[in-house]
């Protein structure tokens, strides 16, 4: 089940094209890694529709979700909660970067705003607000001898902080990672903190994904994410 309201793009992709409608070059992926994880971490968890699948998919994985927004982590909770999964989708407000404190959030003048971001001015300058919220690392948030096996990162430019923050995770369990690049974001910092790791790149299309050197986004940015693995694609 999923609560939606007229400004939740993702509830009305749901409700009018299914899983087609709603980021369908990736869901499908992310739908198989699921299947084979234990621990998924889901950053930037908007309304929780990836927290969802992982749970609707998996009826024994563990799922951590951070959003810091505070209506957006609201409607995840809600959502989690309809379908009775709070003892196995624990979703917490708070953002994820490479440090673990406080800092200032940027939120867009919407009821449910996308694009929230850490950059105080807006990113892509939206208009909106600025508040304060608490900040961890992957790293903290994971225990020291627990594996994760499949982390999705949707943060609108700080992606290289959230990889910054788990290169211990990134060491010892080489998860499955999802990863939402922009063309004017951090995409070659991605890479390079990756390809240290080992990881090979996919970038998520319509037509499936696609093997690729280098993490280059869609400069129509039809395409946004990218697969990056060292375990290779699910069957």
């Amino acid at each position: 089940m999923y609560s939606a309201m007229a400004d939740d793009g993702m509830g009305r992709g749901l409700h009018w094209g299914g899983w087609n409608g709603c980021d369908a070059e990736t869901l499908g992926v992310f739908l198989q890694l699921a299947r084979r994880a234990d621990v998924v971490i889901d950053v930037g968890a908007y309304t929780g529709v990836y927290s969802l699948t992982a749970c609707a998919v998996n009826p024994v994985c563990k799922v951590m979700s951070f959003e810091p927004t505070p209506s957006t982590y609201c409607r995840c909770v809600k959502n989690v909660d309809l379908n009775g999964w709070a003892g196995r989708c624990h979703v917490r407000r708070e953002a994820v970067c490479d440090c673990v404190g406080r800092t200032a959030f940027h939120v867009p003048d919407y009821t449910l705003p996308p694009s929230a971001s850490l950059n105080p001015k807006g990113f892509r300058g939206l208009t909106g607000t600025v508040i304060e919220v608490e900040t961890t690392t992957i790293d903290n948030a994971v225990g020291v001898d627990d594996r994760v096996d499949l982390v999705k990162i949707d943060v609108e430019g700080f992606e290289d902080k959230v990889l910054l923050g788990m290169n211990g995770v990134l060491r010892t369990s080489k998860p499955d990672l999802v990863i939402e690049c922009n063309v004017d974001g951090p995409y070659k910092a991605v890479q390079a903190i990756l390809a240290s790791h080992s990881y090979l790149f996919y970038h998520l299309r319509k037509g499936g994904p696609e093997l690729v050197e280098t993490i280059r986004p869609d400069p129509r940015e039809k395409d946004r994410n990218f697969l990056c693995t060292v375990r290779g694609l699910p069957r």
